[in-house]
Parts: C-alpha cells; structure tokens; sequence
C-alpha cells in the first residue's frame, strides 16, 4: 500500500469505526504516512477536514467530533494568559516530548470566568490542529448532586463518555479507560470543568486522586482542570501541576468592553464604570449587569439600585462562599427582581426548577415538567435574554434534543434560597417516573423502542430522581413501594437498553435491609396471601408488617434483575454467584416461575462459557418447569437448539427448534422472529440463502419493535452468512454496522467478534495484511475481557496470516502463544484449533525441508551447467 503513494504526507481515511482503527495501528501504513481518521463521514467532509491535519501523526477516530459547551460570551483581557497556556504549558509539553507532563490548574473564584477561559483554549486554532478529535471535555457539574463516596466512580462514568470508549462492560472502569488509552495513545487532551465539585469532599479525595495519578502515568495525556481551589490536586501522589496566576477581575477596559457587547447601546451612559467598579469587574456580575439593560433601565439606574443597599435583595439571603467582596449573590438577585423578570413572576420558579435538574431540562419537555407555569416559552426566552440559563446541545447533537442550563454559581445561589413547593416537585418527579415506567416494559410492548428512546434522552435526570428516592432510609411505606416498584422498571430498561448495575445494587440492598430477620427461604405466593390475611387480622405469627412483606415479594426479582445485568456485562462469575443466591432464597416447587428464569439465565452463561452439559441440563429443568407458559418453554427448547448447534449436532438442534415452533401460536410475532434468528443462525454454515432470508425477517423485526439486543445479533449473524455464502461487501458492511449497534448496549463481547469475523473475511479475500490487523486488534480486545479462547483463536489467526506472508519465525511465535492458551481451554473450539495449528505446523516443515532440497537440487544443477569447481556449495545452501 506504501508504494501507492509515495509523495504523500497526509492520508484521509473513511469508513467504519473498526476499520479506521485497524487502518491507523497498521504497522505497513502508520509508519508511512500521517493517518488521519475520520470514521464514517462524507467525501466533502473528509477534504474539508484534510485541511485541519495534525503535525502529531496521528489523530483520535474514537468519534466523529469532540463535543464541547457553546461559550456564551467572548473572552476579553485574557490574551497574554492565553498565549501563555496554549504556547507556554500546553504545546511546548507534546513538542520538546516531554515524558513528564505537567498539567494545568486554571484557578479562581465563582463567575470569574474560568470555563469561558478552559473554553477558549480547547477552541483555539492551534491546539485543533495539534490534538484533533483527541480533544476532551469533561463536566464535572453532575457531581454537585452526587454523594462523596461515589464521586470517583462517576467521574470515571464522565470520563468514559467523553473519551467514547468502546469497551465498557467489565466491573473496573479505570481498567477500560487505561486499555484505551494505551491503545489509542496520541497525543489528548482532557479538560475538567467545575473540578472542585469532585476533589472537595476527604470522601472522594483518595478514589478521585487514584484516578487522576492513573491518567498521568499516559505521557500522551494532558489534563486542565478549572477548579475554585487555590491548590490543585492529587500533589501527593505524584500529579505534577504548571504554577498558574489565579485568574483575577478584568481590567476596566475589559469589563467595558464585556459589558458593551451585551447591552444595547442606548442604555449606556457615564456612570457605566462606576457600575462596572462597584461589581469588582467580575465577569459573570457583569454579564448579568449588563443582560438587566435596557431601554430606559440604564447603567445609572443599574448603579443607583446598587447603591441604595438593594432594596430588593431578601435580607436573608445566603452569600456565595468565595466571594468576599459579595458581588455575585446581589448580582444574581438583581437580575431575578429586574425589569425583565418583574412581569414573569414564574420565571424564578422555572429557573429553580432547571437548578436541580443535573441534567438541565430538555426545551421539547418543559411544558410536561412544569405544567403549572403559564407561557413557560416566554419565560424562558426572558431567562436566556438575562443570561440566566442559556441552551447547549444534548448527548445527539439533534436541534429537537437542545437543552437548558445555567452556570454553576447560579444554581448554587437558586439551590440553596430558594426551594420548589410540593406540586412543582409532584410534576417533575411524576414526569421522569412516567417516562422509567412506560420504558421499563419487556419486548413486544406497544412503543417499546420509541419509549426507551424517550427516556435514553433524560436517563440523567431521571436517574438523579430514582437515586435521591432510593437514597431517603425513612421514607413512608408508600413511598418506599413506589421508589422500589420505579427502580425495577428502571433495571428492565436496563437489561434490554445499556446496562448498569448500581441502581440494581442498591435495589437490592434496601430490600435485603426490610427482610424479616432470619430469613432464609422466601415466602410462597399462597405464605404471602395468608400472611398478608393474618396481618390484617392482626395474627401474623411471623409478625410480618407490611414493608417487610412487600420487601420479601420483591427481592427475588430485585436478584433477578441484577444477575441479568450482570451477564449483560459479561461479568459473569458475578452473574452466577447473584443466581445462586437467588435459587437459594426461592422455593423450587413454590417459585417455579422465577426459579426457571433464573435457571434459564444460568445456562446461557453456561453456554457461552463452553460447559453444554451443564447448560442443557438447566434448559430442560426450565422446560418442565414452564407449565402452561409458552413463551418460556419455547426460549428454553430454542436454548437446546442452540448449545446443540455449539457442538455441531445439526440435526438436534432443527429437531428442537421445530419442537420449539410447535409451542407457541403463529400470531407471536415475538416467538416467530425468534425462532427465524435460530433457524437462520443454524443455517448458516450449510444454506446460507435461508439463513440471510430467515435473518433478515428476524432483523425487520427486531428493528421496528425491539430488543436493540437482537437487532443487532441477527445483523451479526446474517453478516457472517453472507460472508460464507462470498457476499464480501456486503457482509463487511454488516458487520461494521453491527459493532456500531452493539457499541451503545456495552455488549464488549459481541464488538470483538464482529471485529474477529472481520479478520477472517479479510484474510479469505486475501487482504492478508488487513486481516493480520485486524487479529491483532482482536486479541487485544479478548484480552482485555480475559476471554483465553478467543484470544487464543485471534492469535492462531495472526499464525495462520503470517504463515501465508511467508513470515515462518513470526507464525512460530503466534502458534506457541496460541498453543499455550488454548491449552488451557476446555472447549470443542479450542481442541479443533489446537488440532489445525499442529497441522500448519507439519506442514511449515515439510514446506522447509522442500525449500532446503530444492536449494540444494538448484546449486548442484548451477554447478554441473557452469563447470564451476571453485563455488563454495555450502555457501549457496546457507543463503536459501
């Protein structure tokens, strides 16, 4: 490929997120050439961003761009501060090579400005060209809402977002976030706004300081953080930090400067720097002075109100902390009682509202979450007119998912003096609880896809909601069933969405703490009934109260749920461990519905893990236990399909999908695109036009009423038997856009054999150095997920490569590594592989002694043509 293009310097690259990654890490190509990668973008796009290149070789593909906050304001005053932070400590670091970099604290107090700077900077002309998509933000404004202990945890969720990871599922997050930072090590950098919210706390100090130690120990990494703090953290632990002035008040001509290209001119007049001096030149005292302004409200009324003690700011007010010259409390207060608001009394409510929301509010949503504000629009067009809240993009860059916020020291001040009456926090709770509701449903149901969309839009306020419920020990028994009755909702849309566990965690948790002590067994649905009868009566023998009651119906499902989202994340010792637990609490005969659930759970795991035994004899004990329901017995016939088809008995696994087919009625839409993703998958290896037919049946299906899950295991499948069947293209488009699909679910596992069947269809259309790539980046993945089999086959893949490049000493090296782990695999797999390798191996060696007798046929013949008595034979043999 090199030779193709030998005067280039820079080289674009399109396509699938995978494939720019396996383009860039290429030892033939990056070696050549400055790679830059923009995944999945249009041929105009790609030349236009041609132009932007870094002189730091290689750029991030983990995104299509880098989302940062709109600045609201310019920065005036700051330039040689600046220049001295892009040039100085920023830039100068990556060009001398720096091995110990020294990071940058932007510091200073409440509205001085310290976001519009650390904005400036990742904007600036020169660091884009330099760092590209490897370009970071990280808002750390959530965490004000989040309890200490857990601030570390969810700054590394913050982390993982930004940096778009691809692997996410395992329990360890700094693990996932350090695998892609050494395999995606360019240069980064990664900006922390509104720090102080995570290092404040002594809680969140030693995990937050961990975390930032692990991220400096990447030479290519680079962190800024904005931070209220005089000190910056993590010192003593090794975190080297840039001695920066903190930032100060703008300089009056600055301030002037701010202040004008906000406010209307007609409003100004002379007194304008006596207003700007009486607010210390701060910047956000002055954008909130000068958003007050207009018409015949003038700089000298402005001034005159401040002067006069105002009068309309509510002696008991609380002043922000960090402010001793108490500029910004009366700012703010005076922009609520200005001419702009006095008339919309509701726009205080509104802005309170948006205060305790992480998230900020959705602008398609306000009208449902605050139904009691008339003309809410207006109101928040005359807030953002104050430069109170303004509107920034949501996680999907759509214009229909715009959101409002506002500047962290105006929801400090609103959170702690103002406070929302009983109704207004009735319609917000009550709207997110809906949306948890109607998405918390199982597969099949009407909307199903367009309701988890709805609440994937406003998960983080519907979670800090959830959280804070859950979070209250003395809640009321009504509240207590309500919060809990929520959170199972919430975990169902979980496992069929994108999986975590911590709401499932503490689910879990509070409802073990309501167990009657001594509990060991749970009650049968007919103990439940009679002890619900004696309670009423005031005979419970057990004395069982209602809580406790409503706690012992719902932890069984509680365990449930977690275990699911557990083997979602492929964590499944925890998994099993969870369904054990579960098994033992449940009576067999009495629990049979979730006993067969869980068992059904287990032999999954059991499948995948190799073990065909132990998992058909869970899928059958689900069958008989099923009774008269279908659905489940046809899942559990449909399991025996497919361990059968694991250990390449065909013909039991049709037999048991045909028995599962005759189970269910035809009017199942669900249970027939289910059985069409079995038959298709089983299919696959020997009709492949059934199984592409069968899949995408299955496919249509699955994309217009869901699970995502499915969707994109049935593309995965079809893919692969296109790819038998010898429709390359189109089975490498499938598989790129089944990675795409299963990117979102953290199905870690299912990406990276997307990513090995990749390989193995390059190397079938002999794209040998391709497909040697795309193995290596296989067995790293693998490896990653501690998954030995398939690192060990992504391994013997890089064998069988080189083998065919002639590469004999490499192939040597694959095999053995190869060797070593799949022999310590217990899987048909693995024997079958370890099988093939000992064959190449025979085979390479008789290659070699073929190649050494011909070499030695060759120089004796040269010698008999040539009368040559005087060449050194042995010499001719040891060149070959």
């Amino acid at each position: 490929m090199a030779h193709m293009w030998n005067e280039a310097k820079n080289v674009v690259v399109q396509g699938g997120t995978f494939v720019a990654q396996t383009v860039e890490h290429s030892p033939y190509i990056s070696s050549a050439f400055s790679i830059n990668v923009f995944p999945r973008i249009f041929r105009a796009q790609a030349e236009a961003l041609e132009d932007t290149t870094a002189s730091s070789a290689k750029k991030d593909f983990s995104r299509l761009g880098p989302i940062f906050p709109e600045p609201l304001v310019d920065v005036y005053g700051r330039d040689e501060y600046l220049e001295d932070l892009v040039l100085n400590k920023i830039l100068a670091q990556f060009v001398s090579k720096s091995e110990n970099k020294r990071h940058v604290a932007i510091k200073g107090g409440h509205g001085i400005g310290k976001t519009t700077v650390a904005n400036k900077v990742i904007r600036d002309p020169r660091i884009v060209k330099y760092f590209g998509n490897a370009r970071h933000w990280v808002s750390c404004r959530e965490a004000s809402f989040i309890d200490n202990c857990f601030k570390g945890q969810k700054l590394l969720e913050y982390i993982s977002r930004s940096l778009g990871l691809e692997l996410t599922a395992s329990n360890n997050l700094l693990y996932d976030v350090r695998y892609f930072l050494e395999t995606n090590n360019v240069p980064r950098i990664i900006i922390f706004d509104n720090f102080e919210t995570m290092w404040g706390a002594i809680e969140a100090g030693e995990g937050v300081g961990s975390i930032l130690k692990a991220l400096a120990q990447h030479t290519q990494v680079l962190m800024v953080i904005t931070t209220r703090f005089i000190y910056p953290p993590a010192v003593h632990l090794g975190v080297s930090w840039h001695s920066l002035d903190t930032l100060s008040p703008l300089s009056l001509d600055a301030s002037r400067d701010l202040f004008m290209s906000i406010c209307p001119q007609e409003s100004i007049d002379k007194y304008l720097d006596e207003l700007l001096l009486a607010v210390n030149c701060l910047p956000l005292a002055i954008v909130l002075m000068a958003s007050t302004a207009h018409g015949s409200f003038t700089t000298y009324r402005i001034l005159e109100r401040w002067r006069k003690g105002l009068q309309c700011v509510a002696p008991d007010r609380k002043m922000i902390p960090g402010d001793p010259v108490k500029h910004l409390g009366p700012s703010i207060e005076m922009s609520l009682e200005g001419p702009l608001l006095k008339h919309h009394p509701d726009a205080v409510v509104l802005l309170r509202i948006i205060a305790g929301l992480p998230g900020g509010i959705k602008v398609a949503n306000l009208q449902q979450i605050v139904p009691g504000i008339p003309r809410v629009d207006e109101v928040q067009e005359i807030l953002q007119q104050t430069y109170l809240i303004y509107e920034e993009d949501g996680l999907t860059r759509d214009p229909e998912d715009r959101v409002l916020q506002m500047h962290s020291t105006i929801r400090k001040h609103m959170l702690e003096n103002y406070h929302l009456d009983s109704e207004h926090e009735r319609n917000i709770q009550n709207f997110y609880f809906r949306l948890i509701h109607e998405a918390g449903k199982d597969p099949g149901a009407k909307d199903f896809l367009a309701c988890a969309r709805r609440l994937s839009k406003e998960e983080i306020n519907a979670k800090s909601i959830l959280t804070g419920v859950l979070r209250d020990e003395a809640n009321e028994y009504q509240d207590f069933v309500a919060a809990i009755t929520v959170a199972m909702d919430y975990c169902n849309y979980l496992i069929w969405n994108t999986p975590s566990t911590d709401i499932a965690e503490k689910t879990v948790d509070l409802l073990k703490k309501r167990l009657p002590s001594g509990t060991s067994v749970l009650l049968s649905p007919m103990e439940n009934l009679n002890a619900h009868r004696n309670r009423v009566a005031g005979q419970c023998s057990r004395n069982i109260g209602s809580e406790q009651l409503f706690a012992m119906e719902q932890y069984p499902l509680a365990l449930l749920h977690l275990g699911k989202l557990q083997s979602r994340l492929s964590r499944y010792g925890e998994s099993k461990k969870t369904f054990n637990q579960l098994l033992q609490h449940c009576n067999p005969v009495e629990h049979r519905s979730r006993t067969a659930e869980a068992e059904f759970e287990l032999a999954q795991i059991y499948r995948i893990q190799g073990d065909h035994e132990k998992a058909l004899e869970l899928f059958y004990n689900v069958y008989s236990r099923s009774g008269d329901e279908a659905r489940r017995r046809a899942a559990a016939q449909r399991g025996i399909a497919i361990v059968h088809f694991d250990a390449n008995n065909i013909a039991e696994a049709l037999e048991a999908l045909n028995k599962s087919k005759r189970i269910f009625p035809e009017s199942d839409q669900a249970c027939q695109a289910d059985y069409k993703l079995g038959v298709g998958r089983i299919h696959r290896n020997h009709d492949q036009t059934l199984s592409i037919s069968l899949l995408s049946e299955a496919r249509d299906y699955y994309t217009e009423h869901g699970p995502r899950r499915e969707a994109a295991i049935t593309l995965y499948q079809k893919s692969i038997a296109q790819y038998l069947k010898g429709e390359f293209d189109d089975a490498e488009r499938g598989l790129n856009d089944a990675f795409d699909e299963f990117r979102p679910l953290r199905n870690d596992a299912q990406m990276g054999y997307c990513v090995y069947h990749l390989a193995l269809l390059n190397m079938k259309r002999r794209r040998l150095r391709d497909a040697l790539s795309l193995f290596r980046r296989a067995e790293k993945m693998f490896a990653h997920m501690d998954n030995k089999l398939m690192v060990g086959l992504s391994l013997k893949g890089q064998g069988d490569v080189l083998t065919s490049l002639f590469r004999i000493q490499e192939a040597a090296n694959a095999y053995d590594k190869a060797d070593t782990l799949l022999g310590s695999v217990r899987s048909t797999e693995a024997t079958t592989a370890l099988k093939n390798i000992q064959h190449t191996r025979y085979a390479m060696q008789w290659y070699i002694t073929l190649g050494v007798a011909f070499a030695v046929l060759f120089t004796l013949a040269l010698l008999y043509t040539t009368q040559t008595t005087s060449v050194d034979i042995y010499g001719y043999i040891h060149r070959f």
